[in-house]
């Protein structure tokens, strides 16, 4: 599954707030992807990086909103995340961004196998 994909079932967990980062209900984006994979509510920096390596790696990327650079991923997608709490930008506006800098392959731990049912 998609990180993007992740953030949207993670939005159905955990409330959305992107002051909350690394603490209890994570609600930054972040948050909702790593919930949404593995149950975290309460993420930690390593935990992040092993669940979502590509956020950690370097390659800069600007905000889309305010044109802020970031050395990695995980900076642009938080600072998408507090312009939608002073809605300069929409949830679906972030995803559309997420989807734009985000690995294009599947994440394969959480495919489900194609069954073949007979009836």
């Amino acid at each position: 599954m998609k990180f993007s994909d992740l953030v949207v079932l993670g939005s159905t967990i955990i409330e959305f707030d992107p002051t909350v980062y690394l603490q209890d209900d994570c609600g930054c984006l972040i948050g909702m992807a790593a919930a949404a994979k593995h149950g975290i509510h309460n993420l930690d920096d390593g935990q992040c990086w092993v669940i979502f390596p590509w956020l950690h790696e370097k390659r800069e990327l600007s905000c889309p909103v305010c044109g802020t650079v970031f050395p990695r991923a995980s900076g642009s997608i938080s600072c998408v995340a507090v312009h939608i709490a002073h809605r300069k930008i929409t949830f679906d506006d972030a995803l559309v961004y997420i989807r734009s800098i985000e690995p294009q392959e599947f994440d394969e731990d959480l495919e489900c196998p194609e069954e073949r049912v007979r009836i």
